[in-house]
């Protein structure tokens, strides 16, 4: 472990290094950090912060909605909000995506990892709303996971409980309902690992948040420790989650007669003949996509909770009650009558 921790040391000193001596061409950029310790600063401690999305959204009060910051070679620029998000997004040049651990081992596929979503997005926009995705369609499946909800929350009787991946397998089996029909048991030790660990990616402690974010590093950092072996066991136990499922409910599909999205899916794939497109079944655009749905389902849920304990959320309207206990977000639920 020392050794490890003297060559990352070594190589952020050839960075800081490297920085000091290269001389850069005039080329106008976003504000930023200005002097160079700053910036280095400013880039390190993204790797150590409790919540990036927070990080990352002070960062936008403070140098406004683009944001540049360097550390030798990695040159990032940081968009905050929607309209800045939305009019960068029409640039080229900036309409991909960061070259991240998840976009690797995803194969440069699917809607989160990929630098050409179009097709994709086309392909979404054409069958969600048919599908049921939309909130007023979907509101028997989401009542029926609310009602689940409230069983685990009575089960502690109005005291304090942690709301921490609480929501998550009612969110998650709401959308692996809408993607292909089934629903997994709220029980289900499986799903509830896989949960419990994309917990861990999405919060990425430490060296771990490096190398998702800056991959180089597994070049030098072994995989056990960049997170990477960690990672792609959590994706290959979500297939043997999905596929039997699918599998199963592939047998009695009618082609292009989709009952769900992944019906529809898989009347795109045997349409595809063009070996480039990402429906192309050499693609196994299943893969990507379902993951793309799960990860950003458990990062949501997570991001909103944080949230919620910051802004000290005192009730919910409708059937609850809610407590704020500091210094850990806990909640108390009491039904209304």
């Amino acid at each position: 472990m020392i050794i490890f921790t003297l060559v990352f040391i070594a190589f952020l000193a050839g960075i800081v290094l490297q920085s000091l001596r290269r001389n850069e061409n005039k080329i106008r950029r976003p504000p930023g950090p200005g002097n160079f310790c700053t910036s280095v600063l400013t880039f390190l401690r993204a790797f150590v912060h409790p919540s990036l999305g927070r990080y990352f959204t002070k960062l936008g009060k403070t140098y406004g909605p683009l944001t540049y910051v360097r550390l030798g070679p990695f040159k990032v620029i940081l968009v905050n909000g929607t309209e800045a998000l939305r009019e960068v997004c029409k640039i080229p040049a900036l309409n991909g995506r960061i070259d991240c651990m998840f976009k690797d081992i995803m194969g440069h596929q699917g809607i989160l990892w990929t630098d050409n979503t179009s097709q994709n997005r086309k392909f979404f926009f054409r069958n969600t709303r048919h599908f049921g995705l939309g909130a007023a369609s979907a509101e028997n499946n989401i009542h029926e996971e609310i009602t689940h909800l409230f069983k685990y929350f009575d089960s502690f009787g109005g005291k304090a409980c942690s709301v921490k991946g609480a929501y998550n397998i009612s969110t998650l089996n709401g959308i692996i309902h809408r993607f292909m029909g089934e629903k997994v048991s709220q029980d289900d030790p499986q799903l509830k690992s896989i949960v419990d660990r994309l917990h861990v990616l999405v919060e990425a402690p430490g060296i771990m948040k490096a190398c998702i974010f800056v991959p180089s590093l597994t070049k030098w950092i072994p995989w056990s420790l960049s997170g990477r072996n960690f990672m792609e066991k959590v994706f290959r136990d979500g297939l043997d989650i999905a596929y039997p499922i699918l599998q199963n409910r592939f047998k009695s599909r009618i082609p292009n007669q989709p009952r769900d999205l992944a019906d529809a899916l898989m009347d795109e794939v045997e349409e595809t003949t063009d070996s480039n497109s990402i429906f192309h079944i050499s693609k196994d655009p299943i893969r990507p996509l379902f993951f793309d749905m799960f990860t950003a389902a458990i990062e949501t849920t997570i991001q909103t909770y944080t949230v919620s304990s910051e802004t000290k959320l005192k009730s919910l309207e409708g059937s609850m009650a809610i407590g704020y206990h500091p210094p850990e977000f806990k909640v108390s639920f009491v039904r209304r009558c």
